[in-house]
């Protein structure tokens, strides 16, 4: 598959994390986000003080390695930042002290998670909303890494420590639950926020920024990522939401107006439903359908994956040939051709010579599709992955 667009290591934080944990280096790119949000102004037209002189005596002290030297250079630019109410050198400074603390202190990790609550305290939007999608990765991450830890601990009535390692699953989901969801409120300014200011550290590829127009498709998108993962670890109620309804394949805009009934609105799933219906309507009435088109194969996808509605697999069929049927000449459709050509690949992998004839000539009808979406959308996402499962067809006749 091709590449999204990916972060390129150019900003001021580029190598920020360098020597810190898993969890802080899979968060370079939003450091960066944060770090050219505020450097290409998009939340203040007045040039703000870049504390030139304090910053070079920061990478005096980093290089000679007296790091509790620099920490304390980087709180007095801190402290410095909030008084002249200097957000891109306050998100700097703090980004640095959490740098340093995973270098000198015992439990950095967990205690950094945290300390991102101070930059919460005193961001505004869209800083803030940014900053709460970066803590519930880390969180998100902590829980990845440590999942082992928490396999065996049951919920406690009240658990309001701050201390992470006591926390059971189901109150990790519940933290993670609610700053992804907070961090895409305020819709309509994010939704206004364009990702303009990121063209120095954004490599292009053949997904584009017309998928993640903005603000508000950037973290709705970091949501989606989290809310469409599996359950399998959380706690259900009797009264568990699933997938089963049949206008969960209806078309966009039908989909997107239809209330999805249940009690259980804690689960994942359902989240993810929401977060699909919002991002549908709000591009519905794009003159430029590719972000809608892209929401919408994902939304498809998830839908099969986890679905468990009676004739699942026609109606994945059907909508896909729908968004082939309404956007014939968008290259993002080459995607739904694939998707659908999956369909009848994995269908003609259970024929069998001698016993089921049913899906005899699937694998046929697959290499056509394939073989009709690399010829009309060469260039495309699609025609590649295509072309790949032309080649496992090849090789494993």
């Amino acid at each position: 598959m091709k590449k999204r667009e990916a972060l390129h290591p150019t900003s001021i934080l580029s190598n920020f994390i360098k020597n810190s944990t898993m969890i802080l280096n899979k968060l370079k790119f939003l450091l960066c986000i944060i770090a050219v949000f505020f450097n290409f102004s998009i939340f203040s037209q007045i040039k703000m003080n870049d504390y030139a002189a304090q910053w070079k005596k920061v990478d005096a002290f980093e290089k000679k390695g007296l790091t509790q030297s620099a920490i304390k250079e980087v709180i007095g630019i801190y402290n410095l930042a909030i008084k002249e109410n200097n957000d891109a050198q306050q998100i700097k400074a703090c980004m640095h002290q959490i740098k340093y603390r995973n270098m000198v202190e015992e439990d950095a990790n967990e205690n950094n998670i945290f300390f991102v609550d101070t930059l919460i305290a005193k961001a505004k939007t869209p800083a803030k909303n940014i900053l709460q999608s970066m803590q519930a990765e880390m969180f998100w991450q902590y829980l990845q890494n440590n999942r082992w830890k928490f396999n065996d601990r049951t919920k406690l009535t009240e658990e309001k420590s701050k201390d992470i390692t006591t926390w059971s699953l189901d109150k990790l989901h519940e933290t993670i639950s609610k700053l992804y969801k907070t961090s895409i409120s305020n819709e309509e300014k994010l939704k206004t926020t364009n990702l303009d200011g990121l063209d120095a550290i954004i490599v292009k590829g053949i997904n584009t920024r017309q998928l993640r127009p903005t603000l508000y498709d950037f973290l709705a998108h970091r949501a989606l990522s989290y809310f469409t993962t599996g359950e399998s670890d959380l706690t259900k109620p009797a009264y568990q939401f699933t997938i089963n309804d049949d206008k969960a394949f209806a078309p966009a805009n039908d989909f997107a107006k239809y209330t999805f009934k249940t009690k259980d609105t804690g689960s994942l799933y359902y989240n993810a439903i929401l977060l699909f219906q919002n991002l549908l309507a709000f591009h519905a009435a794009d003159t430029k359908p590719d972000a809608l088109i892209d929401v919408d194969l994902q939304r498809l996808m998830f839908v099969n994956n986890y679905g468990v509605m009676q004739g699942k697999e026609k109606l994945y069929e059907t909508a896909l040939k729908s968004i082939e049927d309404k956007y014939p000449t968008n290259p993002i459709t080459a995607r739904a051709m694939f998707a659908r050509a999956q369909i009848y690949y994995n269908r003609g992998q259970q024929y069998q010579p001698l016993g089921n004839t049913e899906n005899q000539y699937e694998i046929k009808r697959s290499k056509e599709l394939l073989d009709a979406t690399i010829a009309k959308f060469p260039k495309s996402e699609g025609a590649i992955n295509a072309q790949n499962l032309l080649t496992t067809i090849y090789n494993h006749p």
